[in-house]
């Protein structure tokens, strides 16, 4: 993952604090979480919908829409929309079975 993302990418999930840097970001985007993710658009760019089991849940919940800024073939920033309304607005289901 690393690979992909620009040494200053910016990632947000308002209301918490940005994640800042590529040291960071691999750190928070390398947590040990169970997703499922789907690629898409969302506005011309590219995003990804998400998707997280939680330990001890039967399923996968929707959870955040990705929407990502790519420069020179890197991600430079990543503004995430939490909630699976966001993800409901792409025509995807609430829940997804294992």
């Amino acid at each position: 993952m690393r690979a992909l993302l620009a040494e200053d990418v910016r990632i947000t999930m308002p209301p918490e604090p940005a994640v800042v840097g590529i040291d960071a970001a691999s750190e928070f985007l390398g947590r040990p979480l169970d997703w499922r993710t789907f690629p898409t658009s969302a506005n011309g760019r590219p995003a990804l919908i998400n998707y997280l089991r939680r330990p001890g849940c039967p399923h996968y919940e929707a959870l955040v829409v990705d929407v990502l800024r790519i420069e020179n073939g890197k991600i430079v920033e990543s503004n995430a929309f939490i909630g699976a309304r966001h993800v409901a607005a792409f025509g995807m289901p609430a829940t997804l079975e294992p």
